[in-house]
């Protein structure tokens, strides 16, 4: 299972791109499937194995405009 997920950046270049850093629990571990939601401006990625939040990151206008 995944253990930490960090949002390294997030650009807006034609589409919305983020770069993850993801480590798991084991290293030979490679079930990790992301969801992502979206309110306000928040952008939210969960685990869809067990529904935890995984990481936020709130976007600036320019990123928020473009989703």
């Amino acid at each position: 299972m995944v253990d930490t997920v960090e949002i390294g950046r997030v650009t807006l270049r034609d589409t919305l791109s983020l770069d993850l850093s993801v480590w798991m629990h084991h290293p030979d571990d490679w079930d990790f499937r992301p969801t992502l939601s979206y309110a306000g401006s928040t952008l939210t990625i969960t685990c869809a194995n067990e529904g935890t939040t995984l990481a936020t990151v709130d976007l600036d206008d320019e990123q928020d405009e473009a989703l």
